[in-house]
């Protein structure tokens, strides 16, 4: 099976992955202009980080995110932006994109679990009694789930619940697999 590169931007990348996209510039060729991507994270601390596109030989511009470079990457989302520039310095901006920068999951130290998930199993191991002071200390709002009622930590077990649920059927839909909370009879 071989990877066939797409010729738009991706909206997603995970971590460590080599991501590779084609750019096809009519006013701006490879012979004469540089392509480049500046990834800008979208919060207040952290490093932009610049990548150019190579010259792919045939009038397109190959961009080639590198494993090393993909891994360097803070998970969460950053704004792309696309530029040129020629030999003169002139430079132009073609577009700014939003690309989320996933956790690699196969990485060892790597929690995978979404928010949603974590958070319906802090509660669930506290209504069990099998929290320890780590897992009284975490919060879904201001308040840590040590000091909630049982009341409290049932109405957000059934919360998380409903919502690790919906984000289940979206995995499910997003696979192609169908939604599984249908009802389907035989005749």
């Amino acid at each position: 099976m071989s990877y066939t590169i797409p010729s738009v931007e991706p909206t997603e990348i995970m971590q460590a992955d080599v991501v590779k996209w084609y750019a096809d510039l009519a006013d701006y060729r490879p012979a004469s202009w540089t392509l480049t991507y500046a990834f800008v994270p979208d919060i207040a601390s952290g490093t932009a980080v610049t990548i150019d596109a190579a010259d792919n030989s045939d009038g397109r511009h190959l961009m080639t995110v590198s494993a090393v470079q993909s891994a360097a990457l803070e998970v969460g989302r950053w704004r792309m932006v696309k530029y040129v520039t020629d030999a003169s310095s002139n430079r132009y901006t073609l577009g700014t994109y939003f690309i989320d920068v996933k956790t690699n999951p196969a990485s060892p130290a790597t929690d995978a679990r979404t928010h949603v998930k974590k958070m319906l199993d802090l509660i669930r191991a506290v209504l069990e009694g099998r929290a320890d002071s780590s897992v009284l200390s975490e919060s879904d709002d201001s308040r840590s789930l040590q000091y909630k009622d049982d009341a409290e930590l049932i109405r957000l077990e059934r919360h998380y619940t409903r919502l690790y649920n919906e984000e289940l059927q979206r995995a499910r839909l997003a696979a192609g697999l169908g939604r599984s909370d249908k009802v389907q009879f035989r005749a």
